[in-house]
């Protein structure tokens, strides 16, 4: 699955937490519509970003694959900033 990058945006103003989805999966497994149940603004975008981009198995019902609707959470977590390797003396 496509991970979600912190929107820049949101990481300047120390915005973390959860994005969550209604979305609708057709008979291929592709997420063919998407709705924010909850989240902050700064982070919707790049919520609806990855997850359009997630591929499921196909649901199976009577032997065919049918489309389903869930809910899912995309949580975005602060940045920790990297550290530099220590120095060699």
């Amino acid at each position: 699955m496509v991970q979600p990058e912190l929107p820049a945006a949101a990481s300047a103003r120390g915005v973390t937490g959860p994005v969550v989805l209604e979305i609708w999966i057709d008979e291929q497994g592709n997420v063919s519509v998407m709705n924010i149940l909850r989240g902050d603004p700064l982070l919707n975008d790049a919520a609806k970003a990855a997850v359009i981009q997630w591929k499921y198995e196909p649901y199976i019902f009577s032997g065919r694959p049918i489309p389903l609707i869930k809910a899912v959470a995309v949580t975005f977590l602060p940045v920790q900033p990297r550290r530099a390797p220590p120095s060699k003396r």
